[in-house]
């Protein structure tokens, strides 16, 4: 059973991660507003600003695991353990994912 502490935390977090962002809010006002054209414009515009950003990032992660040899070490070893973890919350996704799909109920073909 979870605990009341970490449901009071993740909730919120999931609720603000399945919201819609300012990006795609922008798109679909644009869209409304100004038709398709514009939609696609906004939609493209916020996309490149998106890989301008992440690009940014990861030049950045790459310079701080260069200069730190302390917190490339810490990854290191912690990637694995990650990974693994990883690995266990898919496998019982899909495990769910199938469990549902076994007793939904179905008309006949």
């Amino acid at each position: 059973m979870i605990e009341l502490s970490t449901l009071l935390t993740f909730v919120p977090a999931a609720l603000v991660i399945i919201s819609p962002g300012p990006d795609t809010l922008y798109v679909l006002t644009q869209s409304i507003k100004s038709g398709q054209v514009a939609g696609l414009s906004a939609g493209l515009g916020t996309a490149s600003g998106v890989l301008v950003h992440t690009t940014g990032a990861v030049f950045t992660l790459v310079a701080l695991l260069e200069t730190s040899v302390l917190l490339y070490t810490i990854i290191k070893l912690e990637l694995p353990l990650i990974r693994r973890a990883v690995q266990y919350a898919n496998g019982s996704v899909l495990l769910g994912f199938g469990t549902t799909l076994s007793f939904e109920k179905r008309p006949p073909s």
